[in-house]
């Protein structure tokens, strides 16, 4: 399994334990040929995208799991986008009112 600074992970039954992609030198690889690289790859796929990596010397060693955000963090989230999607609507239609009776600028 490789796995990139950003946290995506790729596996292949073909590369079990080096990196396919050797212009990519900052993949850190899991080698799934050993027991500890296959807990390791599992707890990469387990936790995705919520852990912090630990890396060693260049390899990738362990991961951290982190918080995931709440259903309530995410809601709020989502009703923000909601506000700011409304209060731009509003400013669109005043800019093309004013616009259509050929106004400058609201």
């Amino acid at each position: 399994m490789i796995v990139r600074p950003d946290k995506s992970f790729e596996r292949s039954s073909a590369f079990l334990n080096n990196n396919p992609y050797p212009e990519q030198s900052d993949n850190l690889i899991i080698d799934e040929t050993t027991d500890e690289g296959q807990v390791l790859a599992a707890k990469v796929m387990a936790t995705y995208p919520y852990f912090d990596l630990i890396v060693k010397d260049g390899k990738l060693v362990d991961i951290v799991t982190i918080e995931r955000p709440s259903a309530e963090k995410k809601s709020n989230d989502v009703g923000t986008l909601k506000q700011t999607i409304d209060r731009l609507e509003k400013r669109l239609k005043k800019v093309e009112s004013k616009a259509k009776k050929g106004g400058g600028d609201v």
